[in-house]
């Protein structure tokens, strides 16, 4: 496997997915570097990666969930110790109300819920779904369905004058 070709062929894909889960262009550069940094060392270890994309979006997956759990404990600990005072940081400007509303929803959902609906978006197959969250591949039909129910309700509860 050639390195090279497969980080300039997986490369645009694997950020914009770490974009779309973190919302954040330097925490996407970093987790995409870092994807392709162990995909590197697995090549040079001459560890043979059936499917690159795959595995590289299994990485940014894992790094995803680490940071997350990682701020929400810092968010947690630093409420406790505030007061409980809102120390979650404002959305980017410039970014339209319903980017923000959906983005804001996501963050509540259940986390397969959020990364299952970011890979569907991306146009990953059943398959390569139930691979990334290592479940049934036969259950991801009814669990993705369920998890755009729940982002659907979710949306029209909290922000209903957007999406009547």
């Amino acid at each position: 496997m050639n390195f090279d070709l497969v980080y300039r062929k997986h490369y645009p894909d694997i950020y914009r997915f770490a974009f779309r889960l973190t919302q954040n262009e330097s925490a996407a550069k970093d987790f995409a570097q870092e994807a392709f940094t162990k995909l590197y060392f697995e090549i040079h270890n001459s560890k043979f990666i059936e499917k690159p994309r795959s595995w590289l979006c299994s990485v940014v997956i894992n790094q995803y969930k680490n940071e997350f759990n990682k701020q929400k404990r810092k968010i947690q600990f630093q409420k406790s110790l505030n007061g409980h005072r809102n120390l979650e940081a404002e959305p980017e400007t410039g970014i339209n109300e319903i980017r923000r509303a959906v983005y804001e929803i996501l963050q509540n959902l259940p986390e397969n819920d959020r990364i299952l609906l970011m890979l569907y978006q991306d146009g990953y197959s059943y398959k390569e779904m139930a691979a990334l969250l290592k479940m049934n591949e036969n259950s991801v039909g009814k669990t993705l369905s369920r998890s755009i129910a729940r982002l659907t309700k979710a949306l029209k509860k909290e922000y209903h004058e957007l999406f009547e």
